[in-house]
């Protein structure tokens, strides 16, 4: 969205939308009146010439960092596009349409922008609020997504750049949104299918999320550890989802931890695990093959290893 401010030929459409605030100074006009320069960024990028020609008073108050909603309006002066503050209002975490559209352009690895865009995409899809809040609230965790975008999937995983870690948990981020669309018809479920095919994917989407604090260390650990260390990164949002709809918490939770007690989780659960299993099992054989390929000189082939859809168990759906 702000990237539009740096198009030399801009429509002159006033640009609306949330916003990070990151930086707030001000300078005396000639008629001794102050004028306050914001920079803004979203995942399109930053943008640090925002200006406020009104009193900007009101917006010297907001936190900074911080979140803001607002309207700007680009004027082009000497073939450069700057922007004028028309309306703006500080919003907190609860207030956001799409977490994932405000992480910072600039802490994304280039690598990782096609995966950016995919959980951007994913973000705004989810229609239970409680479920996109929880997302919200985690993209909007720094110590959770700013390794996400930064940090390799590991020297020994097929995405061994910056940003791969984000790029392993969207690669199959939709197919596994298929699979529960099958497994979880609505024409049985009603309106929960909806919500169990988006907790699959979050399930899907953190199911290696460990690597954002323990990449690189030579060291085996338990699934049961790993599973852990990722409920306890993820704590303060799964509270506070679990403050809203206890069953969303719970089902998250479990598709956490290993399979260790199959008597306790439920049919939809232990399918909706088998789906991230499954998922991410296809994607390391293709990318076993994508690599073979490559040693041996051929074309490596993008097509999955399996057409979809396919259900990988012999019950396919609830």
């Amino acid at each position: 969205m702000l990237n539009d401010l740096h198009r030399k030929h801009h429509d002159g459409s006033p640009i609306r939308g949330d916003f990070r605030l990151t930086g707030y100074s001000e300078r005396q006009q000639d008629d001794g009146g102050l004028q306050g320069v914001l920079t803004l960024e979203d995942a399109s990028g930053r943008y640090s010439q925002i200006i406020a020609d009104e009193d900007p008073s009101p917006i010297r108050e907001f936190r900074c960092p911080g979140l803001v909603r607002g309207v700007i309006q680009p004027v082009t002066d000497d073939l450069h596009t700057k922007a004028i503050v028309l309306s703006m209002e500080e919003i907190g975490v609860d207030d956001v349409d799409n977490g994932a559209a405000l992480l910072p352009r600039a802490e994304c690895a280039d690598q990782a922008l096609p995966a950016l865009q995919t959980v951007i995409a994913f973000n705004a899809s989810i229609s239970t609020p409680e479920l996109r809040s929880f997302l919200n609230r985690v993209m909007l965790d720094e110590e959770i997504a700013y390794p996400l975008m930064s940090q390799s999937a590991g020297s020994k995983s097929a995405h061994p750049y910056k940003g791969g870690l984000l790029a392993h948990g969207t690669d199959w981020l939709d197919e596994a949104g298929q699979l529960a669309r099958l497994t979880f018809p609505v024409s049985k479920l009603g309106g929960r299918s909806r919500d169990l095919v988006t907790v699959t994917q979050l399930g899907y989407l953190f199911h290696d999320l460990y690597r954002a604090i323990l990449d690189e260390l030579d060291v085996t650990f338990s699934d049961r550890f790993l599973g852990k260390l990722m409920l306890r990164m993820l704590a303060p949002h799964l509270d506070w989802l679990a403050q809203q709809n206890p069953g969303f918490a719970r089902d998250l939770r479990t598709l956490l931890l290993p399979e260790d007690e199959p008597s306790g989780v439920s049919k939809q659960m232990h399918l909706a695990r088998n789906i991230i299993r499954w998922c991410d099992n296809q994607r390391q054989a293709r990318d076993l093959a994508r690599a073979w390929a490559r040693q041996v000189g051929e074309p490596a082939a993008n097509d999955p290893v399996v057409e979809m859809p396919m259900s990988p168990w012999t019950v396919s759906h609830v």
